[in-house]
């Protein structure tokens, strides 16, 4: 591991877990919104907004599970 804050800070996993927490948060709070994010990225890559529904639905059920 590199001994400079500067290069160490790309070899931890705080900015990932910090956004992770923030992302479930954002999908509890606001779950419709966070379904509509998902789809819209989906659309960005190519899927139609009718294939990528059941998609962003199930990112949507895979975050409740993951609270409760």
């Amino acid at each position: 591991m590199p001994q400079t804050p500067h290069i160490e800070r790309h070899f931890t996993a705080e900015p990932y877990e910090s956004e992770r927490a923030r992302e479930v948060i954002e999908g509890m709070e606001k779950p419709d919104a966070e379904a509509q994010e998902v789809e819209d990225g989906l659309v960005t890559y190519g899927l139609t907004p009718e294939e990528s529904r059941p998609v962003a639905a199930g990112a949507a059920f895979a975050i409740a599970r993951l609270v409760s």
